[in-house]
């Protein structure tokens, strides 16, 4: 442990444990925060003795091209998820559609399987629907995550905690990034006047599946470190 005396009683506490530095700065009023040097570690807290479970998915595009790189670090019920994305063509600026796909059902292939000279709307299909339960509509599936916010060229960098998704579901399924934004399912029907008329089934049933984020433009299979 190494102490520094700063200034007017400030004090500055390095400790080293299981490799995250904690920064413990005490001010003149006796307010104490305890800060880590990362925001990993600042999200998750102290792991265990057994430390902490960590999976990764590296995204890719349609013609393969890594577009991204998305790290999920797992204490107890609590993951926190870093994504961090490149430049790319395909990934415009603003908000994207961001999930867990389940890649469990081997009729439309497996893993993130797209033809970069096909229809679009067919890319990476093979990782099938969004991770859920039985009877869950967007917005509550286990898989839906918060919007990854895209600056022009595709650039992006996200990062939260999780508490719904166990760690071993996460384990091969797929992280999918969307051409479009997530609605969330947040759509007010019905005959009111602030609300949408639906003219039939069709109006919301993309909205219920997927938040109607649009095309699958990056895929990664996640697979545990």
């Amino acid at each position: 442990m190494v102490r520094r005396t700063l200034a007017a009683g400030a004090a500055l506490t390095l400790a080293v444990t299981t490799g995250a530095v904690l920064a413990n700065t005490a001010g003149p009023s006796g307010e104490v925060a305890f800060q880590p040097a990362t925001a990993s570690d600042s999200a998750i807290g102290s792991a265990p003795a057994g430390g902490p479970q960590i999976a990764r998915a590296v995204l890719k595009d349609a013609a393969g091209k890594k577009v991204g790189v998305v790290t999920f670090r797992n204490v107890g019920k609590v993951t926190e998820v870093i994504a961090v994305f490149r430049k790319n063509a395909n990934v415009g600026a603003g908000f994207h559609g961001f999930h867990v796909h389940a890649n469990n059902l081997p009729d439309a292939g497996t893993g993130c399987v797209a033809d970069a000279g096909g229809d679009p709307a067919t890319w990476f299909l093979s990782a099938d629907g969004h991770l859920a339960d039985e009877g869950e509509t967007h917005g509550k599936h286990v898989g839906d995550m918060p919007s990854v916010y895209t600056l022009a060229g595709g650039k992006a960098r996200i990062a939260f905690q999780i508490d719904k998704i166990p760690f071993g579901r996460l384990v091969n399924s797929a992280v999918m990034l969307h051409a479009g934004p997530d609605n969330f399912a947040n759509v007010p029907v019905g005959n009111g006047s602030d609300q949408y008329t639906e003219n039939s089934p069709a109006a919301t049933d993309k909205t219920m599946k997927t938040g109607n984020a649009g095309n699958r433009v990056a895929c990664g299979v996640i697979k545990k470190l």
